[in-house]
């Protein structure tokens, strides 16, 4: 290993600029091109997909393989703004502001947190973790028709020990009858196995059938591995055109997940691609732990990930200590690999607020139609983000912020008192 790392810094400082225009070259997501990210390619350095170790972001030409081709294309990368090379950042203009009537959902009996935020139809469900030893793991359900005001329709039937959900919809249904398909992390089995996390169907999003572990190389099942183990999905995207696996693209298959992979003592968003919903396929790293000393440099975790114009944008969860220190936003231009926002973390712990002692597990969505119009003054915010906090008093509680493009004036979504 020391000399291949000798032979390749040396081969590093020679090389000659190539004709192709370089990807960002980022891997450690801080900013620029350096040595950090060098030592970071080394890791991945004759690795190949499928392997554990293979990481997208270091596949900079994309081929499979992370070999000498993707070496000459770093080298001259080096010492760039990773920023100069990205096609324009996808959302990083958004001004956020604090919704003054937080929490929205509170609750003295049970922990609430883990928000998940679901359109069906013209309103909204939001599913939403709580702690109750004796009743075991279930989500809660709750309507919303304005994004602030909430009312508990049910407890999530029929799963297995359910934690950090995420629900997805699909008006035309994943099979005859099914419209709702959730994906969550089962505290009941150890977290180096495939089956920690499962996935269920149901007709109406409050009783589920067909509950079942899901399968697959995207957890490797041996500690210390960056995909290790698993702490349940991020976020999953669902695409019914998608008719064949495709293992070169990982963004163009039928169901795509963003997925919290653990070492056991770290956490990263990696990605998996599946054809049916059950079989899952590594991908590799989306968004890496920050470097030694920069406030996520342990865990950057659960996330909500949106694709735009121009790109992806990504809120995740941070830390050093756990992942509940502060809230992030990194983003791609091709999804597979995220940069860091230079200004993050973009929320954190307030003393004496009801996110004292932790601010994590951003769910965001844009804002469409009447939803949030009229509960917040002047006209409607771009994007929602829903939040888990946790105040002085140990109270579990989901706090909304809303966002607007930079060039909107504030006072627009100062809430009416």
């Amino acid at each position: 290993m020391k000399h291949r790392l000798v032979t390749l810094m040396a081969l590093f400082l020679m090389c000659q600029p190539i004709q192709a225009a370089p990807p960002t070259g980022d891997l450690d997501g801080d900013g620029d091109v350096d040595f950090g990210d060098f030592l970071r390619f080394v890791q991945y350095f004759h690795t190949g997909r499928g392997d554990a170790s293979y990481s997208p972001g270091a596949d900079l030409n994309a081929n499979g393989r992370i070999d000498q081709a993707d070496f000459l294309i770093l080298s001259k990368a080096f010492g760039r703004d990773p920023l100069h090379a990205l096609s324009k950042p996808a959302r990083k203009d958004i001004i956020w502001l604090e919704y003054p009537g937080n929490p929205v959902i509170s609750s003295s009996d049970h922990r609430s947190y883990y928000p998940n935020l679901v359109a069906v139809g013209r309103h909204y469900r939001m599913y939403v973790d709580f702690a109750d030893i004796d009743a075991g793991a279930a989500p809660i359900v709750y309507r919303t028709d304005d994004g602030i005001h909430f009312t508990q329709i049910g407890v999530a039937e029929g799963l297995r020990h359910a934690r950090h959900t995420k629900v997805i919809y699909e008006k035309r249904g994943f099979s005859p009858g099914y419209r709702f398909k959730i994906f969550y992390w089962d505290t009941s089995v150890r977290i180096y196995a495939p089956d920690a996390m499962r996935t269920a169907e149901s007709r109406d999003g409050i009783a589920w059938e067909n509950d079942r572990p899901l399968e697959g190389n995207f957890v490797s099942g041996i500690s210390g591995q960056v995909n290790g183990g698993t702490y349940g999905p991020s976020t999953i995207f669902f695409n019914r055109s998608r008719k064949r696996l495709d293992p070169d693209h990982p963004l163009r298959n039928r169901y795509v997940m963003y997925y919290v992979a653990t070492t056991g003592a770290e956490e990263r968003n990696a990605i998996a691609y599946s054809l049916d919903g059950t079989h899952f396929y590594y991908g590799g790293i989306a968004l890496d732990i920050g470097g030694e000393g920069e406030w996520d440099a342990r865990y950057a975790s659960t996330a909500t990930v949106i694709k735009n114009r121009g790109g992806y944008d990504m809120w995740y969860s941070g830390g050093v200590g756990d992942s509940n220190d502060g809230i992030g936003h990194a983003t791609s231009t091709n999804g597979l690999t995220f940069v860091r926002d230079s200004r993050n973390p973009l929320l954190t712990t307030e003393p004496g607020t009801w996110h004292a002692g932790r601010t994590y597990t951003p769910m965001v969505l844009k804002v469409r139609g009447r939803f949030l119009r009229g509960a917040l003054g002047g006209r409607r915010p771009d994007y929602a983000m829903y939040a888990s906090g946790v105040s002085d008093e140990g109270v579990y509680s989901i706090g909304l912020y809303v966002g607007a493009l930079r060039g909107r004036k504030r006072e627009t979504l100062a809430a009416k008192q």
